[in-house]
């Protein structure tokens, strides 16, 4: 299921509320060799279509995105659910021309690789089940958070 946004009955100048939920594919590795997750997604903002003599054909989506993503803890490789919010301000055209402009096909904005790329810059370098988390052994592979060991590391 993709994230769109059908934009064929806006007009220039208009601001439109967007609310939308739905699942966001990540891309495979991101979390520690693990396959790709879904992140569970929900959007809520606003939509304009610019006006202007050269402007017709952009579209600025801009709000608030909160997703929970699948991950394994990189110090003691538990499954975790990371959360992300981030504010996002994201261009579409009809003719995009810019890098920073995604494509607006056929009067529908797909959101779902914005959103994805959002996410991921949003993300630590390193995600942890918690801050205290004491991760595993590197000698026995014990959970340090679970057990003691007698080793010396």
């Amino acid at each position: 299921m993709e994230l769109t946004v059908d934009v064929s009955q806006t007009v220039p100048g208009e601001t439109v509320s967007v609310n939308v939920k739905g699942p966001v594919r990540l891309p495979d590795g991101f979390s520690h060799g693990k396959k790709a997750a879904a992140a569970d997604v929900s959007f809520t903002g606003s939509l304009c279509r610019e006006s202007g003599v050269f402007q017709t054909g952009r579209f600025i989506i801009e709000g608030s995105l909160t997703a929970e993503i699948p991950a394994v803890c990189a110090l003691c490789l538990k499954d975790i659910r990371w959360t992300v919010d981030c504010g996002i301000r994201e261009f579409y055209s009809r003719e995009p021309g810019d890098i920073d402009e995604w494509p607006a096909a056929d009067n529908i904005l797909d959101l779902t690789q914005a959103f994805a790329a959002n996410i991921l810059t949003a993300l630590p370098m390193k995600l942890v089940c918690s801050e205290g988390c004491k991760g595993l052994c590197p000698a026995c592979g014990k959970d340090r958070n679970n057990d003691n060991c007698s080793c010396n590391e």
